[in-house]
């Protein structure tokens, strides 16, 4: 998965886009730096993450002991976009 978020390794003044080459390149990284990758990565989750969505409850489910107001995060999943 990891490899498949990498678009090119620079090294040597040269530019490699070849996904198996940077495949062989992060599997024989060592530890330190994959895990540079995996914090990059992080970050960038972080950073374009969507905030929760501030949901009112209607007075019915206020009643059955819902909050008045709770946080719902925002996902895009295919396994339950529908529901």
């Amino acid at each position: 998965m990891v490899v498949e978020t990498v678009a090119s390794v620079k090294a040597d003044g040269q530019t490699v886009t070849d996904k198996a080459m940077i495949k062989e390149f992060i599997e024989n990284a060592e530890k330190n730096f994959f895990q540079a990758i995996l914090d990059h990565l992080e970050l960038q989750r972080q950073a374009f993450a969507l905030p929760n969505i501030t949901v009112q409850s209607t007075e019915e489910e206020i009643k059955e002991g819902a909050p008045a107001e709770y946080q719902v995060p925002v996902q895009f999943d295919t396994a339950n976009f529908f529901e």
